[in-house]
């Protein structure tokens, strides 16, 4: 059935787009494309929340990314141009423009779609330049930000004359002090809460970039319309949780703005994931403005749904959480986490615990029967308190013509396994200082045997060239342990 409406098509009660029904006596708002938008709002549980009147109000939504159309109907008296950058409206990019209308567009204006905050403003900075982008979006403390949102990547992997290799992006030293600044000074010291898209390649891992496999962000990737995995997520260890962001196997994906005044269809991708989150936190932070970067993660982390139960890649771990590669710690659930706002109390401040192994320079031998394992040991020297783990990040020094063929593995002391690495990777990198993280131990005890397994999983393989054999070698690690203590 087609329904016509100014400016429209809507797509109803057909099964391959999943839309269920075009009753409008069910809607929360009156906005012409809200059913085609509503398998969204129905798999992330917001309608309740808005029920409750509970909007994003108060909250300020940055759009870090091509610009976004200010002028469009959706975004009317909504655009904070004083918070925006003074890049902040490049050709009224469709990129910026969607996703700030999957976050935070207007509800009951007879324009298309509804945002998942509609009562959260929005600002915008343009961090583009060719294909470089700028770190002013990160942090400026001239600015009103409380969300991050950053639906934008950085090619990990590319084809260049034939010729396909993959590299490992760091953090510079500039973007992370930035970062550090974000959290420590943004929001009156509580700290801007940053939300990435994990990107679409679903042959990486989050591992492989420093923006993504920082402790500061929050990474999200994709469900499509049944809240299954969309297939080009970008997964690993560091992924902390999905949202919708549609799939190629369906007629419509994401409803929403575009420039010039349009509503239409667009996606699939993470890009469209991440501001559903966004949104999300503007709903907890008008609930509960005092909550802190970290308490945003730990209410996400704990109300986050188990969708696609039957998957084997969820683990439950010491802490009762469950985590899984491809969907982090489950599908965004806006009720849940806008009802523990309410009541959570905030995490005490945040503690680091450094473990170093010495030099320990062991062989990696090049046989993918054999592994390498070196173990470091936290012991409770304080009689009072107990560090329970948030983000838990290793550094490996080594020794190896490819990395890329290393399968890493990071065991906790309550049996939790992180793929910190999965191996089997065109790159053409050699041994570096390299950072690794996972949040898969989020909640555990600390206390106990850490254990790090290396295993060459590719025999030979340098720059595309197969050796009869190279070993390599670890010489040491450091595992860094970030969280909060508590009371024994």
């Amino acid at each position: 059935m087609m329904i016509n409406k100014p400016d429209v098509d809507i797509i109803c009660n057909d099964e391959t787009d999943f839309v269920s029904t075009c009753d409008a006596s069910s809607n929360i708002y009156n906005d012409p494309a809200y059913d085609s938008q509503a398998w969204v709002y129905k798999l992330i549980n917001v309608e309740n929340v808005w029920k409750a009147g509970i909007t994003g109000k108060g909250v300020n939504i940055r759009i870090n990314d091509s610009g976004v159309d200010n002028e469009h109907p959706d975004f009317a008296s909504k655009f904070d141009i004083n918070s925006s950058c003074d890049r902040y409206k490049p050709q009224s990019s469709a990129h910026g423009t969607i996703v700030a209308a999957i976050a935070a567009a207007s509800a009951d204006n007879d324009s298309c779609s509804v945002g998942i905050a509609p009562g959260a403003t929005l600002s915008s900075c343009e961090i583009f330049s060719g294909w470089d982008w700028h770190p002013v979006g990160i942090y400026d403390e001239t600015k009103n930000v409380d969300v991050s949102n950053n639906s934008w990547g950085r090619d990990i992997c590319k084809e260049r004359n034939d010729d396909f290799s993959c590299k490992y992006t760091s953090i510079s030293e500039e973007d992370q002090g930035l970062f550090m600044k974000g959290v420590t000074k943004g929001r009156n010291g509580k700290g801007i809460i940053y939300v990435f898209a994990a990107g679409n390649q679903h042959d990486e891992s989050i591992n492989n970039d420093g923006i993504l496999n920082s402790r500061f962000t929050i990474t999200v990737g994709a469900v499509e319309k049944r809240g299954k995995f969309y297939s080009h997520t970008t997964k690993g260890a560091a992924l902390f949780m999905t949202a919708p962001g549609g799939d190629k196997k369906f007629v419509h994906n994401h409803f929403v703005a575009h420039p010039g005044g349009e509503c239409k269809s667009r996606g699939p991708g993470t890009s469209y994931a991440a501001p559903v989150v966004s949104g999300v936190v503007a709903l907890m932070l008008e609930v509960n403005s005092n909550l802190g970067w970290r308490d945003v993660q730990g209410i996400l982390a704990s109300t986050s749904t188990k969708n696609d139960p039957d998957d084997k890649s969820w683990t439950i771990n010491a802490a009762g959480l469950h985590h899984s590669r491809k969907y982090g710690f489950g599908l965004v659930n806006a009720e849940k986490a806008v009802e523990s706002a309410k009541k959570w109390q905030n995490y005490p401040l945040e503690t680091e615990m450094v473990l170093k192994s010495g030099s320990i320079n062991l062989t990696i031998t090049d046989d993918k029967l054999k592994d390498v394992n070196s173990t470091l040991s936290v012991t409770n020297k304080g009689p009072t308190s107990i560090l329970i783990a948030e983000s838990v990040v290793v550094y490996v020094n080594l020794i190896h013509p490819s990395r890329g063929d290393l399968y890493i593995v990071l065991t906790s002391p309550g049996g939790t396994r992180s793929i910190l690495h999965p191996g089997k990777r065109p790159e053409k990198s050699k041994s570096e200082y390299w950072k690794l993280m996972t949040v898969r131990n989020w909640g555990e005890e600390t206390i106990g045997d850490w254990t790090i397994t290396i295993i060459d999983i590719e025999k030979g393989n340098f720059n595309g060239e197969v050796l009869e054999e190279y070993n390599g070698k670890l010489i040491s690690w450091e595992l860094v342990l970030y969280g909060h203590n508590i009371p024994t």
